[in-house]
């Protein structure tokens, strides 16, 4: 966190401006992406980690993450018991996708 400046509010310095870098430690990225911490190590280690990242001389990962958030995806799921139910499997479809 990087205060840019500040102002007096009854005698108390407050910032105005409060910046975040976009870095974030390997053990919250990993939880924020459901892997746990020592695969998402391992994947640093190998050089195969998603995402763009560097360890700083104190040890510390850091990782970029994208820039823009990655859309959800989901498997959709639906059958029925007979080809003869053909309509209903459409319906179960587009029920599901518009969920």
């Amino acid at each position: 966190m990087r205060v840019c400046s500040s102002e007096s509010f009854f005698g108390l310095v407050l910032p105005s401006v409060v910046l975040y870098t976009r870095r974030m430690k390997l053990s919250i990225w990993a939880k924020q992406n459901g892997v746990p911490y020592k695969t998402a190590w391992k994947w640093f280690k190998a050089g195969i980690l998603p995402a763009p990242a560097r360890q700083l001389p104190t040890g510390t990962i850091l990782v970029d993450p994208p820039a823009e958030p990655v859309a959800p995806r989901a498997a959709l799921y639906a059958r029925v018991s007979s080809a003869d139910q053909k309509e209903d499997l459409e319906w179960q479809l587009d029920r599901l996708s518009r969920y």
